[in-house]
Order: C-alpha cells, then structure tokens, then sequence
C-alpha cells in the first residue's frame, strides 16, 4: 500500500511541477523559447525517470530486483509522459500565438500551482520517511535477534594461556610477511609436495634446509596443540568483527607438517610422523571453532591434509598399534554440526548487514555486474528485452560498474538510502533469509539424502529473483556439502586403513573384504557418506583400495582424479594400502617426472599449437 501511495504523490507532484513550469513558459513571448523552457523542465523529471526504468530493466533481467519494480517504474513514467502532453498541450505550449493572443496557461494559478506542488512535496517526504522510520524498526529488530544469535554461537574469552590462536600468530609471524609466505607455499607444494615430487624422496638436503628453517614456526604449532580452545580474536556482536582464520598460513602450516611426517616415514620414525599427522588434525579441529563458513571450509582443507599424509605414512612404515588406536580416538568428531553452525552463523551475519543497510556496492557489483556466469537478456523469454542485450554488450561492465559506484558511494546517499531501503532492501532480505534457511535445514546429516533438494535451491536462487545482498550471501551449498562428505568420506576409510594395517600385521595377508575386520579391529564397515553405502573395496596384489564416490555420486570404480594420480578420469576418493599406494601414488608421479624431463629435451615435440578453425563447406 506505501507503494503506491507513494507512485500516486510522486506523480501529482511531478505533474503540479510541470503545469508550473507551463505556466511560466507561457508568459514567453517567443514560441520557440517557451517551448524550449517547457520542455527544458519536463526533461528535469522525464530524463531521471527514464533512467530508473532502464536501471530497473538491466536488474530486472539480471534477477536483482523485484519483479514488479521495473513495470512500477514504467507505469509512472508512462503516465508521467502522457499526462505531461497534455497538460503542454492545453496550456499551449506546443502552439505559435499571435502578438495580441496569448497561452492559455498565462491565465494558469501559478501561486496556487506553487502552493499545491510544495504541499504535496511535503506529503512525498512525510510518505516516504515514515514507510523509511517503519522499515527501520523491523530491521532493528532483525539486528537485536541476528546479534544474540551470533553471541551464542561464538566463543566466549578465552585466557591466553588456553588459547591456541595466540601461538599460531606466533608461529604464522615466523613465515614472514605476505610474499613471503606465498613463496614458501610455492616452494612447500611444488617441490615436496607437488605430484612430480615422489614420496619416497623425502630425505633430500633440501628437505633437511627447508625443515631447519622452519623449525621455530614449527615447534609453535606444537604447543599450540596442547591447548584446548582457539579464539582468533574479534567479538560477534557485529559481522565484520568477528576473527577469521588466515587461510594461506594455515595451509602452509599443514603443508610443513605433512612434508616433516613424510621425511620421518622415510625414515622408519612412525611415532614422529604419525605425531605430525596428530598436529595437523588438532589444527583443523581449532579451526572449526571459529564459526564462520570460511572457517570451516579451512578446516575441511587442514583435516583432508592430515587424512592423505597418514596415507604416506601407512605406505612407508605403519605406525605402532598404540599410536593408530590413538589416531582412531580422534576421530573427527567435530565436523557433525559444524556447517550447520556455520550457516546459521552467515544466515546471522547477512541479516545484521541488511539491517545496518550496509550494503557494499563494490560486492555487488562483483556479484551482478562481474559475474561471469550471468544471463543473457534473451535467456529470459522476454522480447522486449532482446534489443537490450546489444546494450549490455557493448557497454563494459567496469564503466557501468563504475557509474553505480560512484553514485552510491557519492555524498547524497542519505538521498537515495531511503529509496534503496523502502523499495530493496526489505524483499532483499526475506529472499536472503528464506533461502539461508532452507540451506541450514538441507545441510543436516546425512548429507546424500538432501543432493536433490540442494541442486534444486541453488537453481532457484540463480534463475528466482534475488537482491543484491541475497545475491552474496546464497552461496553454492552443494559444493560446501561435497567437501564436508569428502572429509567424512576420507575419515571412514582411514579408519578401514588402520584397522585393515592392523589385519596385516596380525594375520601376514591384508583382508579378502572390510567385513573380515569386524567387530575385531571395526565395530562396523564405514559408510559412504556420498550414498550411504558401506565404503568400497578393491583387493589388489599385496596392498588393497578403499574408495568412495566423489562429486558426481556415480561409481567410477576407484577412478580417481588426474591430480592425486594417473589411474583414470573418475571421480572417486581412494585410500591406497600396501602395494597398491606405491602403484597409484607413487609410480604416477615418477612417471610425470619423464614426462617434463622429455619435454625439457624435446620442446618443439611438446609445443601447444592453435587449434584450426573447421574449413568452411
């Protein structure tokens, strides 16, 4: 209803304005300057409000803005425009008088137009500034709510005696500063841990140099895990406060202690390398303390580092009984619920910005302006549209980018914030919590029961209507889904590993199938988190593999991807025993070695060329 009380001042007062300005034109002698100074005010309402209808078409078929916003917009301008010739057209502006004859809208009350036209400014403010105070108390208490959420998810302070975030800044201050750091990681993952890095090369002079180096960061990541909490520091009663885990000097971390775990291996020290692989589990379980997505994809990423480092430690020299038994109590426990916080935590935090109407500009304009997987205007089956897209086209998105970003961020924004609330800000929201939370609820174990419903609300939220904070904040739910069931996944099979190493060293042979390992060494056959089917299971000659599915939930039959080996074009998750890690591992890797050594020798036999394009018929 405020809308379109507000579409009907809008447009009495743009009509006043412009019988206004028709009766003062008329008082021109000259035709052709009363129709210019006519016509000069009309553009003063015409031009801003057919710029609203263009904006609004360009958003509307990007899916930004509501879908009522752009015909709301074109209506008012349509009857703006029509209204507007005739009211030049009784007032005479369009027509040439004589010397002794004058317009009709001489005669016109300009005190009275002037009065109503003030009056109904007035109203136009009173209007909009109410529907704005309105808007404002509902968002207030959608902020009140969103912060006691996120006060009750986070942590509270932690002594700094307890905390391990201390002593990670500690050891992350050892690396270095930002180029440093990058260039350790580089060296870390393309020189030991690369896929043209062999495992069984760990005990090399440039891994002793890189290790000594390393050793005071090192020995700070091992207090830090005789800490029980982890707090990065911040508070939660705003979004933007709240501490995120640095994600690159984490993973070089992990990245330092898997490379240490792999040398020990090597070296026949289990207890050492198994330890290693310890420190890295603890880190990913600090990690997820923090309960932020991002916190938890980081987490994701530390605890698969550790998961693939025990696989190149059980290949080289399989740790004591005791010490597995120990990696087997610290199982993961963590991850069980630790998305769900998560997303209720961004569900929070969005909200909180849309109350606060913080909306960034250059994120959204990073979302719908950049976005390189956005929709052509023709996509949306509306031929009124079509001629639009060559617009679109042609005008690149920075420069439009530009234009958007320096009007919003301009000194009049306590203009047009008002507008932006009352028209956006509100559907803009309902949209962002409606579909956060249906993401919390899809995200309850186990996971493969919801594949479905999850692709479904990630086509909604691309091809439905959508805002531009709505836009940010509905993230790919699928993928964050996929890489909690491929750290679930990993989990279950090195638990199938240990106890399938223990089989081994007890009985001289490795087991004919996972059920030979239960309920001595297992108290059940792990669970395909994918499919909810017992992990699978390949008997090679002196070793075994255990796989699951990957992300496109098909049976590749233990295929694994390119990056962790050349055994096919699957998509399976493997965790290779025996002989069978030294033949999917390990042999892959040399064999890349060849390859770059006969590239280096020969370049031009190994030189990209340009595909032809198809000769025309």
């Amino acid at each position: 209803m405020i809308h379109v009380l507000l579409w009907l001042l809008a447009l009495a007062a743009a009509l006043l304005f412009t019988a206004l300005a028709a009766a003062l034109a008329g008082r021109i002698v000259r035709y052709r300057f009363r129709l210019e100074a006519a016509m000069a005010a009309a553009a003063v309402v015409l031009v801003p409000a057919a710029a609203a209808c263009v904006f609004s078409c360009v958003m509307l078929c990007r899916r930004i803005l509501p879908g009522w916003l752009f015909p709301y917009t074109l209506g008012w301008t349509a009857a703006y425009a029509a209204a507007m010739a005739v009211i030049f057209r009784r007032g005479g502006v369009f027509h040439e008088f004589q010397d002794d004859e004058s317009p009709p809208a001489c005669a016109w009350p300009r005190l009275r137009l002037a009065v109503w036209f003030a009056a109904l400014l007035a109203a136009l403010y009173l209007a909009l500034r109410i529907a704005d105070i309105e808007l404002k108390n509902r968002m207030q208490v959608v902020h009140t709510e969103s912060t006691a959420v996120l006060l009750s998810l986070g942590q509270t302070w932690i002594p700094p005696e307890r905390n391990a975030a201390l002593l990670y800044e500690r050891a992350f201050e050892r690396f270095g500063d930002r180029k440093a750091l990058a260039a350790l990681r580089r060296r870390i993952d393309d020189d030991y841990l690369g896929d043209e890095y062999p495992a069984g090369d760990a005990q090399t002079e440039e891994v002793s140099r890189l290790l000594a180096e390393c050793a005071p960061a090192t020995q700070l990541i091992r207090e830090a895990a005789g800490c029980p909490d982890c707090w990065h520091g911040g508070t939660y009663d705003h979004v933007h406060k709240i501490g995120v885990p640095h994600l690159a000097a984490h993973q070089v971390a992990a990245n330092l202690l898997r490379t240490e775990a792999r040398r020990r291996a090597a070296e026949g020290d289990a207890p050492g390398a198994y330890e290693d692989v310890v420190l890295i589990r603890i880190m990913a379980e600090h990690i997820s303390r923090n309960p932020s997505l991002i916190a938890a994809v980081i987490s994701f990423d530390i605890d698969t580092t550790a998961l693939y480092t025990l696989e190149d430690i059980l290949a080289d020299c399989p740790p004591p009984p005791d010490e597995m038994l120990l990696h087997s109590l610290r199982r993961a426990e963590y991850h069980s619920g630790v998305v769900q916080r998560a997303m209720r935590c961004e569900r929070a935090g969005f909200a909180q910005v849309m109350a606060r109407c913080e909306v960034n500009v250059n994120l959204g304009k990073s979302f719908f302006l950049d976005d390189p997987g956005r929709r052509s205007v023709s996509a949306y089956g509306s031929r009124w549209t079509a001629p639009l897209q060559g617009v679109i086209d042609a005008w690149p998105d920075f420069e439009l980018s530009a234009v958007f970003g320096g009007v919003l961020d301009s000194d009049g924004s306590r203009w047009y914030a008002p507008l932006w609330r009352v028209f956006m800000a509100w559907p803009d929201f309902q949209c962002m919590d409606r579909n956060m939370q249906k993401a919390v609820s899809l995200m309850e174990p186990p996971l493969y029961r919801h594949v479905d419903e999850r692709a479904a609300l990630s086509r909604e939220a691309l091809d439905g209507w959508r805002g531009i904070v709505s836009s940010i904040a509905m993230l790919n739910i699928e993928t964050v889904a996929i890489e909690e069931m491929n750290v679930l996944a990993l989990h279950g099979m090195a638990d199938a590993g240990i106890a399938a190493t223990l089989y081994e060293r007890d009985h001289g042979a490795w087991p004919s199938a996972l059920g030979d390992l239960v309920p001595e060494y297992l108290d059940a056959v792990p669970i395909d988190p994918f499919d909810g089917a017992p992990v699978r299971f390949i008997s090679e000659e002196n070793g075994i593999v255990l796989y699951c599915l990957g992300r496109n939930f098909l049976d590749d039959g233990g295929c694994s991807p390119a990056w962790r080996g050349s055994w096919g074009d699957g998509d399976d998750l493997i965790f290779c025993l025996g002989s069978s890690y030294l033949r999917h591992r390990r042999e892959p890797s040399l064999e890349r070695i060849r390859k770059m050594e006969n590239r280096s020798k020969n370049p031009s036999k190994y030189r990209r060329t340009r595909r032809r394009a198809p000769a025309a018929d």
